[in-house]
């Protein structure tokens, strides 16, 4: 069962990262068709939660911590379909996911108090000479540095949806989970389009996509997505190891998506960023304390 659901939350992944990147790169030109796109996301995420069983009572602590996840998790999106539209899809998700298991395995020592082995230590470094070898160059035209802060904010981003995982998880409410989600997934849906209002109201910045053909396909497709990575996810945390889940889960994502955009969409890495791709996939492990 265990194994079926891990496929299944990564094939999620790289369905929904592979039609984000097609969104990014052939129809998005302003930020507000970002805010669009990603508001279609939510609201297509919070539909399923919601026929999943979401809709039940949940206390004021689990509506608390779902704000902070709502928030975070509109940003995670937002983050990341924009370093879609300035890189490539396969070192955009690793840099994402590397630098946002990076930043989870700093929450430990800083909130629980657990320390780091020295594997984890080495890990975290060969991350950063990762980042070092894979931002060194220009990617597709543009300035890496804009890139790869994108992919840290993105990365920032995620790994703060899994600090309040956690705080969900380890409290008395932790049977609250579909719940958890749904609200948390209202503060997206409301958040994004205030702040899609704000930008086109008052930036006067209009929204320049239409929804029908291929990009309703990959607002829909992203949103189940989505969908379907948080509640199973949310399960299967609580149900195997950290050093089980995280490696296995994260690991096949960077590798299959990597796989996609050379196979699928053409991408090509140079020798140097094809090593600090290696380099951040082991490191991966690493940190994560399985190797």
């Amino acid at each position: 069962m265990h194994a079926l659901l891990l496929a299944i939350t990564v094939s999620s992944a790289v369905l929904g990262n592979s039609f984000k990147n097609i969104f990014s790169k052939h129809t998005l030109k302003t930020q507000s068709d970002t805010l669009s796109f990603n508001l279609f996301n939510n609201a297509v995420a919070l539909l399923v939660i919601a026929l999943f069983g979401g809709l039940g009572r949940v206390s004021g602590f689990t509506i608390l911590v779902a704000i902070g996840m709502g928030v975070m998790n509109l940003l995670a999106g937002y983050f990341f379909t924009l370093t879609l539209t300035c890189g490539p899809m396969a070192l955009s998700t690793l840099v994402q996911l590397s630098l946002s298991l990076l930043i989870s395995a700093l929450w430990g020592p800083v909130f629980w108090h657990e320390s780091i082995a020295l594997k984890q230590g080495i890990g975290i470094i060969m991350i950063l000479l990762s980042m070092t070898l894979i931002s060194n160059a220009r990617v597709e035209g543009n300035i890496s540095f804009k890139w790869l802060f994108l992919c840290f904010l993105a990365g920032l981003s995620n790994s703060t949806l899994g600090l309040f995982q956690k705080i969900l998880t380890m409290s008395a409410y932790a049977s609250e989970q579909m719940g958890f989600l749904f609200y948390a997934f209202i503060v997206s849906t409301v958040v994004n389009a205030l702040w899609l209002i704000g930008r086109t109201r008052v930036k006067k910045e209009a929204v320049t996509c239409t929804y029908k053909g291929m990009t309703l396909v990959s607002a829909v497709v992203c949103g189940l997505s989505m969908a379907a990575q948080h509640i199973i996810n949310l399960y299967l945390v609580g149900e195997l190891p950290t050093v089980v889940f995280f490696p296995i889960c994260t690991g096949l994502r960077i590798l299959l998506i990597a796989l996609v955009g050379i196979v699928i969409f053409k991408e090509k890495l140079s020798k140097r960023q094809l090593i600090g791709f290696i380099i951040g996939f082991s490191a991966l492990f690493l940190v994560a304390g399985v190797i």
